[in-house]
C-alpha cells in the first residue's frame, strides 16, 4: 500500500479532540475504528484517490457551546 502525506496546520490536533471530546461528528464513514473518522487525512486521502465527495452541514445548535479553546 502506498503512503500518502498531508501538512496541516498544527492547530489541527486540537479541533479534532475538541470534536471528539463532543461527539460533535455525524457520519457514514465506512470504518471499524471510531477515531478514524475524526482523522482529515482519511477524508483527504477518500476524496483524492478514491473520488469520494463529502458534503459539510453545520447545525447552527453548535454555537450555544460557546468558544473551543485550542492550543496552538
Amino acid at each position: 500500500m502506498n503512503e500518502t502525506y498531508y501538512i496541516l496546520p498544527s492547530y489541527v490536533e486540537g479541533v479534532v479532540w475538541a470534536i471528539l471530546e463532543r461527539e460533535w461528528l455525524v457520519h457514514n464513514f465506512n470504518t471499524d475504528k471510531k477515531d478514524e473518522i475524526y482523522n482529515p487525512c482519511n477524508y483527504l486521502h477518500n476524496a483524492e484517490f478514491m473520488d469520494t465527495k463529502y458534503t459539510l452541514i453545520l447545525d447552527l445548535n453548535i454555537y450555544q457551546f460557546g468558544y473551543v479553546v485550542v492550543n496552538c
